[in-house]
């Protein structure tokens, strides 16, 4: 797997191809009989993601999307015309988000006489703990995309079995992995226990580059964010005492909790505000 040219989308459609068949079952789709592949016409320079035919014998395409593509109505329609040009039949198709922003594009291309209409899932609304359940480690890694009750228990969890596989087998999944993580911002706690890891299973990480590579940016990434979110932090308390005066040590204490996201979000809220009751509710001086 090259690093470099391994984008979300690509990687979530190798995890999706060497699933055991979990993410199928949730999204309500046929069992694979035989993965098939699309080219679309020079001049769109495109392939379809995913088209598979079920063991029932119709035609399954899934497209994995990382960003709210506003043309992702008219791609759909044209994926869905190149792929019965292909095989004569019109497919069913379903459109996966794995994107950190809230899912924003449409389901239906309408135009004239022509109306494409496919599923937008978004895979966050997927089951995390069936997908960690199953003996299958790319479906294991596509947890970590959901909606997890407990991140750092599933990160351990995944790793813990990425460390039974033999060496070759444990290099591209601990790859993957490491990308994933990325996607969701788990990588700081990806980090900490791909360390801890290394005390109980063996891992060479000189004759593993790209993995040795990518905690060294994971390491540098989680310090830039967490100096980013104390000078939130510290931009904020000024802003309000500057606004409001003295601030009361319940409201010090919140603010120290504060996520980045949660500090920049105070921060503009304070110019609307009348009062720190208008942003803390009832805060006691």
């Amino acid at each position: 797997m090259r690093k470099r040219t391994l984008g979300s989308d690509s990687l979530i459609k190798l995890l999706i191809q060497g699933s055991g068949g979990e993410p199928f079952g949730q999204l309500k789709l046929g069992k694979v009989n035989a993965v098939l592949n699309v080219d679309l016409p020079r001049t769109q320079d495109r392939r379809v993601d995913l088209v598979y035919r079920s063991v029932s014998g119709r035609l399954v395409h899934i497209e994995v999307q990382s960003t709210n593509d506003p043309l992702m109505p008219l791609r759909m329609a044209e994926y869905g015309l190149a792929v019965t040009r292909a095989y004569g039949q019109y497919p069913e198709q379903l459109v996966l988000y794995v994107g950190n922003e809230p899912l924003r594009m449409k389901s239906e291309f309408r135009e004239g006489g022509m109306v494409c209409r496919y599923r937008l899932v978004d895979i966050r609304s997927l089951d995390g703990d069936a997908l960690l359940a199953t003996d299958t480690i790319a479906d294991n890694i596509l947890a970590l995309l959901t909606r997890l009750r407990h991140p750092t228990v599933a990160v351990r969890m995944v790793l813990g079995r990425i460390g039974k596989l033999r060496r070759g087998q444990r290099r591209s999944a601990l790859e993957m992995f490491l990308l994933t993580c990325q996607m969701r911002g788990l990588d700081s706690i990806a980090g900490k226990e791909l360390k801890a890891m290394q005390e109980t299973v063996y891992l060479d990480l000189d004759k593993m580059p790209k993995v040795k590579a990518a905690l060294v940016m994971l390491a540098r990434r989680a310090e830039r964010r967490r100096a980013r979110a104390e000078g939130m932090r510290e931009t904020l308390q000024l802003a309000l005492k500057k606004r409001f005066g003295r601030i009361p040590a319940t409201v010090t204490k919140r603010v120290a909790k504060m996520s980045d996201l949660q500090a920049q979000e105070t921060l503009l809220a304070i110019l609307d505000a009348k009062s720190l009751k208008d942003l803390f509710g009832s805060a006691r001086r």
